[in-house]
């Protein structure tokens, strides 16, 4: 192990519960000295900055990131030109498992930055990656992490009380007086009106119709009066609340690259 590797943890079994504080970092490049030149950088950032809770693994192949794939992974540095399988396929593979990972990808070439819209990428990187960027795109990561956590909320539903974070959640529809939350992992009657709901979830959702609430995550594409969601379901978008939801929208796209 790289001396400067010393002390930091990294993970023995893939399938550690994440600690309340703790954070996770993988990284994916098939360039070995490319990994650990990346992993020694934020071994550095992590150290420089006290942060004594981060966890952090390498792999050399998707094949082996995809098979190891580990629980509660918070952020994902992945190279993009990779043999067999590259890393835009590689992500949309773990887009099908993992929404929430904070996903950044390293490349050669900026060609490939248009790409990341299909996978919600969170930024891109050229390579090769300095510590001086590395270290100011961490910063910035470790805050939106903390962020998420602290933003998640308890409900009351029909089945008790469950808490999620806004990017669990898909979309939300009315039912009766309350809403049917539709997650990743499910569907919810919650016992809310759909305006406590808008409310509570922010610039995270929006409601594209009197009936629904929409996850900016979810989003697919546009069409002229509906909304496309990422499992393809579609959804009626008002007339009158059409502008305002394509700012939003695109503000959105903006922050993930």
């Amino acid at each position: 192990m790289c001396p400067c590797l010393q002390g930091m943890k990294v993970w023995d079994e893939f399938d550690l519960q994440r600690g309340i504080s703790e954070m996770k970092i993988a990284i994916c490049d098939d360039d070995q000295k490319s990994c650990q030149l990346v992993e020694e950088m934020v071994t550095r950032y992590c150290q420089e900055e006290k942060l004594q809770d981060v966890r952090i693994k390498s792999f050399t192949t998707p094949l082996e990131l995809l098979e190891k794939y580990p629980r509660d992974l918070d952020l994902l540095l992945l190279d993009i030109e990779m043999p067999g399988m590259d890393g835009i396929q590689t992500a949309r593979e773990i887009r099908t498992f993992d929404r929430k990972v904070i996903l950044i990808y390293m490349s050669n070439y900026a060609k490939y930055a248009i790409d990341g819209y299909s996978v919600q990428a969170y930024n891109y990187l050229l390579k090769p990656v300095t510590y001086e960027i590395l270290s100011r795109e961490l910063r910035t990561v470790f805050r939106l992490i903390g962020q998420r956590r602290g933003s998640s909320v308890t409900l009351h539903c029909e089945d008790g009380y469950f808490t999620l974070s806004p990017e669990d959640i898909v979309m939300a529809e009315t039912k009766g007086k309350n809403v049917l939350l539709h997650t990743h992992e499910g569907s919810h009657l919650v016992y809310k009106s759909m305006k406590s709901m808008e409310e509570l979830f922010g610039t995270t959702m929006f409601r594209i119709h009197t009936a629904y609430l929409v996850s900016l995550s979810s989003v697919k594409g546009i069409s002229k009066d509906s909304v496309i969601l990422q499992s393809g379901k579609e959804l009626p978008l008002s007339r009158h609340r059409k502008k305002e939801f394509m700012n939003q929208y695109m503000e959105y796209i903006g922050g993930l690259l």
